[in-house]
């Protein structure tokens, strides 16, 4: 192979190499570095883990009210409260990704939509000057979300009900709304 051929591919190579310092702007390469890159190198909160730990050991099954498409996992209205931990709220590492986004953005209206068991909502209210809406349409889950929520924190307010006719007046009071996280009803 000639010289001219490897210094050649050598450069075209080199010019054509992708990462993370050639892909994004200062803005994205700083939010990975600050949020992804330092999470993922960080444990979920020990104490709201626990909790989850805490679900997913439970044999107690409740009734589910579901305004969406329903779970794809478990079907019917009565759900165990194991299932609903294991399969319905986000990964630890994901709600310790979504804790890190609003600490760096400094976010202080915040909105859950799907509150479930309040394990996300217990991460999104960490930082207690902030104020966090959560809402769960499921009296049963919103019932469990409240407990457990009103032992953590005091930043919280869950609402029950339908999102259609709960969230209009929220999105008026809590203007504006610094982060949202959305994940009920998925029709």
């Amino acid at each position: 192979m000639s010289r001219y051929f490897q210094l050649k591919s050598y450069l075209t190579y080199w010019l054509d190499a992708v990462n993370i310092h050639s892909l994004q702007s200062p803005f994205v390469y700083e939010l990975y570095r600050s949020v992804i890159d330092k999470n993922r190198r960080t444990h979920p909160d020990p104490n709201i883990e626990k909790i989850r730990e805490k679900f997913k050991a439970s044999t107690n099954s409740i009734e589910v009210q579901d305004f969406g498409s329903g779970s794809r996992r478990v079907k019917g209205k009565t759900r165990h409260i194991t299932d609903v931990a294991s399969y319905g709220i986000s990964a630890g590492k994901y709600s310790q990704i979504m804790r890190g986004l609003i600490r760096y953005m400094k976010c202080n209206n915040i909105i859950d939509l799907g509150t479930s068991l309040g394990i996300n909502a217990l991460y999104l209210s960490k930082d207690m000057d902030s104020t966090v809406f959560t809402f769960e349409g499921s009296p049963s889950l919103a019932n469990i979300a409240s407990e457990v929520l009103a032992d953590q924190r005091k930043n919280v307010t869950v609402i029950e009900g339908n999102i259609d006719n709960t969230l209009p007046s929220i999105l008026e009071e809590a203007k504006p709304i610094d982060f949202a996280f959305i994940a009920a009803n998925h029709r």
